[in-house]
């Protein structure tokens, strides 16, 4: 199964919705890192907001929802996001 991802160009929460995705510029000092790559996402299973790494948004490791209460597991490539099968035991 796969959806869409939307590209944002500001964060608004009242018109963010679940798979919306921002891209944010020049990071490196606030992060520490030496990294100038930062997103955020908006879960497409149940809007949670996760920080995304470079590897997650290049679609080389899945994201893993944080919520609680949502088995989200997918990848983003092509701008769409591909849900990853889980196994059953």
């Amino acid at each position: 199964m796969a959806s869409a991802v939307t590209f944002v160009d500001a964060w608004i929460p009242e018109l963010i919705e679940p798979g919306s995705v921002l891209l944010i510029n020049n990071t490196s000092d606030d992060l520490g890192s030496g990294s100038s790559f930062c997103a955020l996402l908006n879960c497409p299973n149940c809007g949670r907001m996760e920080v995304l790494t470079e590897d997650q948004f290049a679609g080389r490791i899945p994201v893993v929802c944080g919520g609680v209460d949502c088995p989200a597991q997918f990848y983003l490539r092509d701008g769409k996001t591909i849900y990853a099968s889980v196994g059953r035991s």
